[in-house]
């Protein structure tokens, strides 16, 4: 089981460590997902904007404040 929280995770990606990312978007697709599709009431229109979503979240990890939770 890995341990490492998604504050760790986001400063192993900014390190180049691209499998980071990977497991922050594993761990938060499910909740995202639902929450788009609930909210917008299509599937692949939340489908598309989960992946604009973290698209966004990638280009502005940089910007990420760690005294706020992801």
């Amino acid at each position: 089981m890995d341990l490492q929280t998604d504050e760790i995770l986001i400063q192993d990606c900014l390190n180049g460590r691209t499998e980071a990312f990977r497991e922050l978007i594993k761990r938060h697709e499910q909740g995202l997902f639902n929450y788009l599709r609930r909210m917008i009431g299509d599937g692949h229109g939340a489908e598309d904007l989960f992946q604009e979503v973290f698209l966004t979240v990638y280009k502005n990890l940089s910007k990420f404040d760690p005294s706020k939770s992801f």
